[in-house]
């Protein structure tokens, strides 16, 4: 009967293992169930949770401390890379809003003559964006830190390009891409394709300095006082950028 029924000594291990109950088999039923603590980092793998797999688990979720910098990397926010990411590529001044004074509508002609040039002439800001890109293509295997640079300031570019053509369209221009000096549209031609990296940074020296003067000549010959601050205000980021090649070509040019 006690045989029959499970409850000898001789079976009792026997019954346990059928209903994984017993001691020496609790850790096999843990396996299935995945609860025993041996069995624990196994089931926390899967799920992701155990101490020891939480670095992989958080490397997928690009959260955990050793992860974190790679992650922060691609953020541009990380330590390593604080570098690029907060070098100074704009001053911290705050844009000037340009206003139209409808009383002065003979003179926003000249205006808008004026910020098509800056928009996209052979110094504006179209082929300044441009320009940054091709050279962050092309530099960006064999010159790191410098295409980072350029890939920063182009960003900035990008801010001044879309200062100015909102100011074309508030002076009721059309924001075309038109080389006013030329009476051309804005064309690759204008963008220097060489692979030579110091011909480079010199040519963008060159066109942050016409940038610079521009700027501040057109600051003096508007009289639109909210033009004029923007004006002012855009030429200090190129100043700065002129400053930023300045130092790129006296450490890798000289």
């Amino acid at each position: 009967m006690d045989e029959r029924q499970y409850y000898c000594d001789e079976r009792q291990q026997s019954s346990c293992d059928r209903q994984y109950n017993c001691e020496d088999n609790n850790q096999s039923y843990d396996d299935r169930q995945c609860g025993c603590q041996d069995y624990q980092q196994r089931y926390d793998e899967r799920q992701c949770g155990c101490q020891d797999y939480q670095q992989r688990y958080d490397e997928k979720q690009c959260s955990c401390q050793d992860y974190q910098q790679r992650y922060d990397e691609k953020q541009c926010s990380c330590q390593d890379n604080n570098k690029h990411y907060e070098m100074q590529y704009s001053l911290k001044e705050e844009y000037p809003k340009v206003y139209v004074d409808n009383k002065r509508c003979g003179n926003n002609r000249k205006d808008l003559e004026m910020l098509q040039i800056l928009y996209c002439s052979q110094y504006g800001e179209v082929t300044a964006i441009m320009q940054y890109l091709q050279q962050y293509f092309v530099f960006d295997c064999k010159y790191d830190e410098v295409a980072n640079i350029i890939k920063y300031i182009a960003a900035v570019e990008m801010h001044h390009m879309e200062l100015i053509g909102e100011a074309i369209v508030a002076l009721g221009g059309s924001a075309k891409y038109i080389n006013i000096q030329e009476h051309q549209y804005w064309n690759g031609g204008m963008v220097s394709y060489s692979s030579n990296l110091c011909k480079e940074l010199m040519g963008n020296l060159k066109a942050e300095t016409e940038a610079y003067k521009t700027y501040l000549n057109f600051a003096e010959r508007t009289q639109n006082y909210s033009l004029k601050a923007l004006y002012k205000r855009i030429a200090m980021d190129e100043k700065l950028h002129i400053d930023i090649f300045t130092q790129l070509i006296n450490k890798y040019c000289r």
